[in-house]
């Protein structure tokens, strides 16, 4: 996921996971978001997208590959690069 964030641009992806769309350029105008220090233009029209269309959006930091989901306008989760998931299954 990591190698993503160095890619200009965004993959829409739709409900079924399929990917219909990559490296576009989305005209948005990012009122209504407050989003903290430091995170910059890929979060600010992530956060953008998600606040004026029902939509979900992903951000991969090129600076340590912090993976940042938004809805609604706003990050509702932030996964660090060094934490692994596994399964006990």
């Amino acid at each position: 996921v990591k190698e993503f964030a160095q890619l200009d641009g965004v993959f829409v992806v739709d409900k079924s996971g399929e990917i219909r769309s990559a490296g576009r350029y989305l005209d948005v105008t990012g009122r209504g978001i407050s989003l903290p220090g430091g995170l910059g233009g890929r979060h600010r029209a992530t956060a953008s997208i998600t606040y004026e269309v029902p939509a979900i959006g992903v951000t991969v930091s090129e600076s340590g590959g912090m993976v940042r989901v938004f809805r609604d306008g706003a990050c509702k989760i932030g996964i660090r690069s060094d934490i692994r998931i596994r399964s006990d299954g």
